[in-house]
């Protein structure tokens, strides 16, 4: 028996950039949670999970706009989207423009970079009714989680694997002498 797609609840989204912890040093622990603009064939296919945040990138342009360049996201197998689609190409994310003022100050000061941590799904949306009345939808929105990160040194990443080795030889010797 075939069962109802109409029934059917969105999956929990949550797409991680697992590189980023150990290629960057985040002083502060600001993450941002900016929207993306997408197509309607990028949404289906971030949703099904069709996608990578391994080697993406934020930047500023002139006109205060962030955009995330090197995301991939794969064409959306079922719909008619022609081939000459990019499937890298350039998004804009949606900030307010105190956060990209913010942003843009941290990476001119200091020489930060911009760097995705990771995609999830948000509930949001407002809507008023026609009483005036402020009404909640639960609506899914993807959002991308971004920071701003310092380049780690390679000193950095070889000792922060020997202290997490160590962590690890502790916890196994505490849990043999038990």
């Amino acid at each position: 028996m075939k069962k109802d797609n109409k029934d059917k609840k969105p999956k929990d989204l949550y797409i991680k950039n697992r590189s980023v912890r150990h290629d960057y040093n985040f002083q502060n622990n600001d993450i941002y949670e900016a929207g993306i603009a997408l197509e309607g064939y990028e949404i289906k296919s971030i949703m099904l999970t069709h996608t990578s945040l391994s080697g993406a990138y934020c930047k500023i342009t002139d006109k205060n706009e962030i955009f995330i360049v090197g995301m991939f996201v794969k064409r959306y197998e079922n719909g008619s989207v022609t081939d000459s689609l990019n499937e890298y190409r350039d998004r804009k994310l949606l900030l307010n423009k105190s956060e990209i003022k913010k942003i843009a100050k941290q990476v001119r000061e200091k020489g930060w970079t911009i760097v995705p941590v990771n995609i999830h799904l948000s509930q949001g949306g407002k809507t008023i009714d026609k009483n005036g009345i402020e009404v909640r939808k639960k609506k899914n929105i993807i959002k991308l989680d971004i920071a701003v990160a310092q380049g780690a040194k390679s000193f950095d990443k070889r000792e922060n694997i020997k202290n997490r080795d160590n962590d690890r030889e502790q916890r196994a010797s505490l849990k043999r002498n038990k």
